[in-house]
């Protein structure tokens, strides 16, 4: 076997499919809207972290829509934190 070449997970029962979906055709938007793609981030598991690590190795474009999904999760954690700690000062907006 070459080093190029890319071995299947035993997670994933067929190629990057997860429930009868082929998530290397979706969007970042798509994963924002697909229940398992939420779960796999919120909730993490060392399956479904196995499962999207493979899927990034394979599909550069597809790659970048995970880490697209994955800032955009990130910025919501992020704004739903601060606003939390900020409930009692002046709040300052930017438009």
């Amino acid at each position: 076997m070459s080093i190029k070449q890319k071995t299947m997970s035993p997670y994933i029962k067929k190629p990057f499919k997860q429930m009868g979906k082929d998530y290397t055709k979706y969007k970042a938007d798509e994963l924002l809207n697909d229940d398992y793609f939420l779960q796999s981030e919120l909730y993490p598991t060392e399956n479904n972290r196995k499962f999207w690590y493979q899927l990034q190795q394979t599909d550069n474009t597809f790659s970048k829509e995970i880490e697209v999904a994955r800032l955009f999760l990130k910025g919501i954690k992020n704004y739903s934190t601060n606003s939390i700690h900020t409930k009692n000062t002046k709040r300052k907006f930017i438009f």
